[in-house]
């Protein structure tokens, strides 16, 4: 009989889940109300454009030549590199990353935004989730500072 996953794991993970439907529903809104209507398109050429047109640039800059894909695939990175020892403190990484690439799959980014929603998970479910990371860099802050 396969062991059970802890409570802790489970949580991680409906964590994980509902962050990615959170991430990816926020990505199709935007895509389906703001990037491609042509309506909108229209209306941002106007002299005097709403702000949604400049969420509407950002979000596309964001998306031309991949640039969410790849800074959630060097976040993903990052995140992985907190097993060695000086580099513990980079653990924070996976949850950025792990929005980044959520959004990415929905916004025209999946072929960077798939490997980086694989090393983003790894490395949460590695760390036990956020707390666990948050929690393990107050000890070590403890440890640092030197008794009077």
């Amino acid at each position: 009989m396969p062991a059970q996953p802890s409570t802790k794991t489970r949580q991680t993970i409906a964590a994980m889940a509902a962050s990615a439907l959170i991430a990816g529903g926020l990505a199709w809104g935007i895509r389906h109300r703001l990037i491609e209507p042509a309506q909108m398109a229209a209306l941002c050429d106007l002299a005097n454009p709403m702000w949604q047109c400049a969420v509407r640039r950002g979000t596309i800059w964001l998306l031309t030549d991949q640039r969410l894909g790849w800074l959630a695939l060097l976040l993903g990175i990052g995140a992985q590199a907190n097993r060695f020892k000086p580099l513990e403190f980079l653990g924070w990484l996976a949850w950025p990353a792990w929005f980044g690439a959520s959004a990415g799959l929905v916004l025209y980014n999946a072929e960077l935004a798939a490997p980086a929603l694989l090393l983003a998970g790894l490395s949460i479910l590695r760390q036990g989730g956020p707390r666990r990371h948050a929690l393990a860099a107050i000890a070590n802050q403890k440890e640092l500072k030197p008794s009077a």
